[in-house]
């Protein structure tokens, strides 16, 4: 799959992005309010057995603006963060896969990876397996894309970072946050690197801590594997949900993502439920608009009632 001769479409309207910074200042309490509820940090400690290895690294203020200032020059000069980098080649030796996914408390940098780096990825993937399809090549394509954004030292870590609009949107609301709405602590998130199958991770929509829809995350491409396992996945998450996560959650609606791996079932992370003025969770394989009763069916069953 070359994306070399792909050429964007010139649109003459501006997109409206509910994640940029002007709409983000317009709503910032509520918005900050929805994000940090869910923020690994807020659950972490809760269900640290039930996810992946995690260390935080709070940015203070002087170091929020100095990240600002990498991630606004063309050159990047890394030694303005030496305490930050020094801090993350500790933590990423420290776990046993020596490798992990950093990113901001709230957004990862998933929008720097670039086209070269991609398709070297993905030539290697074609390598090693068969590709014989679009649909083949589509999955070649994605795991080539999470690949690129596996850490293995701290001065990697920060330059995905420094290089991505996602982090410098966060970053810039971290310092225009205003201090009497509790202001939006910005830290790094540090995950070790764990390899997870695309077709084993999912995405579940709960209202009123009632797990009422589960997706594919991976929803653009078709995974043959899942028609025939769909029955015994449904009942492994549900089980899960119910026994080992719901116990421990403190929101009421939020949209969790889960991963099944031969030695354990994992909760991967927590995301703001649709369901006020910028919400962007991604619905995967459901549409926010169009199957909001069925996200929400306890409100259906009061209304049928």
């Amino acid at each position: 799959m070359d994306f070399s001769k792909v050429k964007l479409k010139k649109v003459s309207q501006k997109p409206s992005v509910k994640s940029s910074p002007e709409f983000i200042n317009d709503q910032s309490s509520q918005y900050s309010a929805k994000i940090q509820e869910v923020s690994l940090d807020s659950w972490y400690d809760s269900m640290k057995d039930l996810t992946f290895l995690t260390e935080f690294i709070p940015l203070s203020l002087e170091q929020i603006k100095r990240f600002g200032v990498i991630c606004n020059a063309k050159s990047k000069d890394f030694s303005l963060l030496k305490d930050v980098q020094q801090k993350l080649e500790a933590v990423i030796s420290s776990f046993p896969s020596h490798s992990a996914f950093v990113k901001t408390s709230f957004r990862s940098p998933k929008d720097v990876v670039t086209d070269e780096v991609i398709q070297k990825l993905i030539d290697e993937y074609v390598s090693k397996h068969d590709a014989p399809d679009n649909n083949s090549k589509l999955i070649a394509f994605m795991i080539a894309t999470g690949q690129a954004l596996k850490s293995k030292s701290g001065q990697q870590a920060l330059e995905l970072l420094s290089t991505s609009s996602r982090v410098a949107e966060d970053l810039e609301l971290a310092l225009n946050s205003k201090p009497d709405h509790g202001g939006f602590q910005c830290q790094l998130v540090i995950r070790e690197w764990i390899d997870i199958p695309l077709e084993m991770e999912f995405r579940g929509f709960v209202y009123n801590k009632k797990l009422n829809a589960l997706s594919q995350y991976y929803h653009p491409v078709y995974f043959p594997s899942l028609v025939t396992s769909k029955p015994f996945i449904e009942k492994q998450i549900l089980q899960f949900f119910q026994d080992q996560v719901l116990p421990r959650l403190t929101v009421n609606n939020c949209v969790i993502d889960f991963a099944i791996l031969p030695s354990k079932i994992y909760v991967i992370e927590l995301n703001p439920f649709n369901d006020f003025e910028g919400g962007s969770s991604d619905g995967c394989l459901f549409d926010w608009n169009n199957d909001c009763l069925l996200y929400t069916s306890d409100a259906a069953d009061e209304e049928d009632s």
